[in-house]
């Protein structure tokens, strides 16, 4: 796993259940879970369903496995068809 951040998302290395997270240095906080992640790219929003991940349970901050967080990039800028796709509404808040 590498140490690079990913719109938003962290990729860790040698992540364990009772590693201190990295964004509110609680202890023992991070879960295994399935996720739901949104993913912006330029002017496209790209939501990504079951993806495995590492929670905090203080927080909420996500790690991603770096094999994880390269996938997710290789589809979000790849050609690629979508399982589905869906509508998303957008509200804008400086009007």
């Amino acid at each position: 796993m590498s140490r690079t951040k990913q719109s938003g998302v962290t990729s860790g290395s040698a992540l364990r259940g009772d590693s201190p997270c990295r964004s509110c240095l609680g202890r023992n906080t991070y879960e295994d879970r399935v996720i739901s992640y949104p993913f912006s790219l330029r002017d496209r929003v790209i939501i990504f369903e079951n993806v495995p991940a590492f929670v905090c349970n203080q927080c909420g901050e996500i790690l991603l496995a770096g094999e994880t967080a390269k996938l997710i990039d290789d589809l979000a800028r790849g050609d690629s068809p979508p399982t589905r796709t869906t509508e998303v509404p957008v509200y804008d808040l400086g009007r």
